[in-house]
């Protein structure tokens, strides 16, 4: 707005609306309050190499560089034409990047797994209460038998929730629209997901088992449950994941364990 108002007190000849793109290191540290050199730092992470020239884009789904780097250099300040090209890059490459450090890789997808969990089982607190959530139960036929995990269980009243998170991601082959690979992905998260949750739903009114918390105490599971309610939730964003769920889902309904739901959540 500030370079439509300038406009307006130069001659037509020197119009030119590039300058509302441009921005320097400054301004940005003067808006957000930090140090400039944490701002350069982060723009340049964002910024487009000068010796990138995006040869492996040649068709419309294959990965453009500029998705991830969409600032542009112009002397000693950065140009962007799209602003929410750099919130997509500022979600989207943070997990590559982490990906790509086969040192850190395997901490990073524990502790998006752990978040993911975590979330989720914040959320239903909230619905629920604590007194009635609870994590990582482990489902036990004998003390030394485990025949299965719940993420997170829900007790209420005769009704059970029963939540199975997964942080696999879409592989770019997928979101380009392979079919196998599509099928694939989905295989990995939400069907193994509902398998695993209905595997420890089927468990819940067996009298043989017992479902252990954490901290080594057994929780009691109500002796009668009318209904038991298995979600499984993928962590970060999941494309037409309603649409997939109704075309590739695989699941069995009784009259107590009922049709799964699937929900993604957006970090």
């Amino acid at each position: 707005m500030a370079t439509v108002a300038n406009m307006a007190m130069m001659p037509p000849g020197q119009w030119s609306i590039f300058p509302g793109y441009t921005f320097s290191v400054g301004e940005v540290a003067e808006a957000s309050g930090l140090e400039e050199s944490t701002v350069e730092a982060v723009l340049n992470a964002f910024a487009l190499a000068p010796s990138e020239k995006n040869e492996t884009f040649l068709a419309l789904d294959d990965f453009n560089v500029v998705n991830a780097t969409p600032l542009l250099r112009s002397n000693a300040e950065f140009v962007l034409f799209q602003s929410y090209s750099l919130v997509e890059a500022l979600y989207e490459s943070p997990f590559y990047w982490m990906a790509l450090d086969e040192t850190y890789a395997p901490t990073a997808m524990h502790n998006r797994g752990r978040f993911t969990e975590a979330f989720c089982r914040d959320q239903l607190e909230l619905v629920f209460g604590k007194a009635r959530v609870y994590t990582n139960v482990d489902i036990f036929e004998s003390k030394a038998r485990k025949v299965g995990e719940i993420d997170i269980l829900v007790l209420f009243g005769d009704r059970v929730v029963i939540v199975q998170a997964k942080s696999k991601r879409l592989t770019l082959e997928s979101r380009k629209g392979n079919d196998g690979r599509i099928r694939d992905d989905f295989k990995k998260s939400v069907q193994a997901s509902y398998d695993q949750g209905f595997t420890c739903a089927q468990k819940i009114t067996d009298p043989k088992v017992k479902f252990v918390g954490p901290d080594g105490r057994e929780i009691r599971v109500p002796k009668r449950v009318s209904e038991i309610y298995v979600m499984c939730v993928v962590a970060g964003h999941y494309p037409s994941l309603h649409f997939q769920s109704r075309q590739f889902l695989k699941y069995t309904q009784t009259d107590v364990i009922q049709a799964p739901w699937c929900w993604m959540y957006l970090r």
